[in-house]
């Protein structure tokens, strides 16, 4: 893959961020740059202040582009309208410097050198809430749908819930956290390149991987994430955990951002960008017929799949596997081989190969079999080589024994056993059918009695007898009962979406019958009794209920939880904008029927303790202070007040 330069910046590249909207980048000497999809500028400004910390995460910008939130040593957080190039709000809560920053959808948040989190409006401008306090600097924040993560120097990552102030803190890292970012997966790292992948609900690692290298960043895409050490690029598939490629592309570069198959890198003051979809030497590669080299470099470079060079390799070989097999039902062995040796060195086909080899080597005997009705040699073939199952010779013999088998059924049952037996006469001598033969001779009524389990749904009854009849397995009864299970489940998982918790439960007791599907029955039964004491709770008790969805992370996706939710984030808005106006009556009243909401109060209160906080701050009215020692206490905020005069 080639580095293709983009841009030079006059100064070290602090913050780079890429979408839809195209890329905005910020420098060390706080120049905003603003380009649209093809590198066109399109804004810029630059903003007097001291210069930045190209090393630390002190400077965010929204999705839009609209905000741009900036902190510098020993000066006020900055928060600026990009378009109109304008400062909004200077923010001076933290003690000490901010060292992380990082803009959500309604809010804003900073985390500092004194361990604090806070939480800002974008609308009203004004610290809304002291999220979290933590013992050691904070490096790193990320919104999430109800959470706010954290890193931490002291090798913490922190889960914060937005309502409930709730902290869980884990230590997993070796070294100082540096940077926690949250899209399709939850991922955080230190500076020893040590990669965990969170879940969310729990709060526990899913999975990690230490590369020991000295970390710089990382970029999620896909399912993959690309680490940044000091002399390379890692590759890492988070879905199948499994490192990809230890050296992916070198280079010293200090940051890294991916978007549409496009790697781009920061190396001090310059842009460069490499094309992960590049196929010119794929497909040289592949016209040369040096297979082994092309899925080499597929393996090294998933991206490679997304190419024409990869989709022409792969038609090619399907083609080459097709003929090889005609040639061995034509007997021209030695052309099959010579047609398959070019992709037999390669490591990722090899197995399908040599398997292929080893099968149809014996096409032409099985061939023989079926055509002179020898299928006791026939079926002992294609049990010992199972790809011979895929052919049509297979199939037309197996469509023979079911129909004959079906026939014989109804002779049989109708007591003409001496003509069932002639009439299956060709498949006795196969051993895998002659005990299905013999217990349809013997016990006809078996299979009459196996129909009925079927049309009453009895299928405990059902798989009893099976049970005590394995050989039942190879019959039309028992493939349409495991059809029907298939099924079942399907339609008990979409009533489960569809949030139809009855009728689940009404399925699964006929699901939980069937073979196969016992332990999917029984967890699909529990996620609708859950839900349905949930949905009871709601109505009578919502502190109970709201202590069931954290125990079970699943109700939280409930329509009834997320209108809640919805009509509790708009609700928690408006009584900003009241409280924030100095009428904190007026603001509670809107939260009225939260007040004994366990999960909703800190928030309340931390919210109502920010307002007197805002308003002193800008004020320094005594009365104020007095009236907010006497309802909250003398907590640190208020102290440090004081201490100022």
């Amino acid at each position: 893959m080639e580095r293709k330069k983009v841009k030079e910046f006059k100064s070290t590249i602090s913050y780079i961020k890429i979408n839809n909207n195209g890329a905005l980048i910020v420098d060390k000497e706080n120049r905003v740059y603003v380009y649209d999809s093809s590198f066109k500028l399109i804004n810029g400004f630059k903003i007097k202040l001291p210069e930045n910390r190209p090393e630390e995460n002190t400077v965010s910008c929204d999705e839009e582009f609209n905000y741009l939130l900036l902190s510098v040593s020993g000066y006020p957080l900055t928060f600026w309208n990009i378009k109109e190039k304008k400062l909004l709000g200077k923010f001076e809560w933290h003690k000490g410097d901010v060292l992380s920053v990082e803009i959500g959808q309604n809010y804003f948040a900073s985390g500092g050198i004194d361990g604090k989190i806070y939480l800002y409006s974008i609308e009203l401008l004004k610290m809304v809430s002291k999220i979290a306090k933590h013992k050691d600097f904070i490096s790193d924040i990320a919104f999430g749908e109800d959470k706010i993560y954290a890193t931490g120097y002291d090798k913490a990552v922190l889960f914060v819930d937005s309502s409930s102030l709730r902290k869980t803190v884990r230590f997993l890292h070796l070294k100082k956290a540096l940077k926690i970012e949250n899209k399709n997966y939850l991922i955080s790292a230190s500076e020893f390149s040590d990669v965990i992948k969170w879940d969310r609900d729990t709060c526990d690692d899913t999975d990690r991987v230490d590369l020991y290298k000295k970390f710089r960043d990382f970029a999620l895409y896909d399912n993959y994430i690309f680490v940044l050490t000091d002399s390379k690029v890692v590759l890492y598939d988070l879905k199948n955990e499994v490192l990809v490629n230890d050296s992916f592309f070198e280079t010293d570069s200090q940051k890294i951002v991916v978007y549409k198959d496009r790697m781009y890198l920061v190396s001090r003051n310059i842009l460069e960008e490499v094309c992960l979809t590049d196929e010119k030497e794929l497909l040289d590669t592949v016209l040369s017929e040096n297979y082994k080299k092309a899925y080499e470099m597929i393996a090294l470079n998933p991206f490679l799949k997304k190419t024409k060079a990869y989709e022409k390799l792969e038609k090619l070989y399907i083609a080459t596997i097709k003929k090889a097999m005609k040639y061995y039902e034509e007997g021209m062995k030695q052309k099959a081989l010579e047609l398959l040796k070019p992709f037999s060195a390669v490591l990722q086909k090899r197995e399908e190969i040599n398997k292929i080899i080893t099968h149809y080597e014996n096409i032409l005997k099985f061939v023989k079999a079926f055509e002179n009705r020898n299928f006791a040699l026939f079926y002992q073939l294609a049990n010992q080589f199972e790809m011979l199952k895929n052919t049509k010779y297979y199939m037309l013999a197996e469509k023979e024994w079911e129909e004959r088998f079906e026939k014989a059924k109804q002779l049989a049952s109708e007591g003409r056993v001496s003509e069932a037996k002639e009439i299956l006469i060709d498949f006795i001598p196969v051993p895998q059918k002659l005990k299905l033969i013999n217990l349809l001779l013997k016990e006809a009524g078996l299979f009459r009695l196996l129909k009925e389990k079927i049309a009453n749904k009895d299928f405990k009854g059902f798989f009893a007898i099976i049970k005590e009849h394995p050989e039942l397995k190879d019959t039309k009864e028992y493939k349409s009962v495991i059809e029907y299970g298939e099924k079942l489940y399907n339609i008990a998982v979409k009533a489960l979406e569809e949030e139809k918790f009855k009728y689940v439960l009404k399925i699964c007791t006929v699901l939980e019958d069937i073979e196969g599907y016992e332990l999917k029955a029984k967890e699909l039964l529990n996620k609708a009794q859950v839900s349905l004491e949930f949905l009871r709770l709601f109505n009578e008790d919502k502190n109970r209920a709201f202590e069931l969805a954290e125990k079970y992370p699943f109700l939280k996706k409930l329509k009834v939880y997320r209108v809640y939710e919805e009509k509790w984030q708009k609700k928690l808005l408006n009584a900003e904008r009241e409280a924030f106006k100095g009428k904190i009556k007026s603001a509670l009243e809107e939260l009225k029927e939260y007040e004994y909401i366990k999960t909703k109060k800190p928030r309340i209160t931390s919210m109502i303790k920010s307002a007197y906080l805002n308003y002193i701050k800008h004020s320094k009215d005594k009365n104020a202070i007095e009236k907010y020692i006497k309802t909250f206490g003398r907590d640190e905020e208020i102290n440090n007040f004081l201490k100022q005069g």
